[in-house]
């Protein structure tokens, strides 16, 4: 990786995003959201962005 940081997520982690060199960028494990990036956007876009992506998984 860019930084030589790696790691292996859970068996349970559900991938959201990849880098575009296929890196994992942001994943969710039950309830807990994790990025591996710079956030650019206000708290208020990304609660948005939360809420358009879990409403689209009920």
């Amino acid at each position: 990786t860019q930084h030589g940081d790696t790691f292996s997520l859970s068996p349970s982690a559900i991938i959201l995003a990849y880098t575009s060199n296929n890196y994992t960028a942001a994943y969710r494990i039950n309830k807990a959201f994790c990025i591996q990036f710079h956030l650019e956007k206000s708290v208020e876009e990304f609660n948005e962005s939360v809420h358009r992506a879990l409403s689209s998984q009920i």
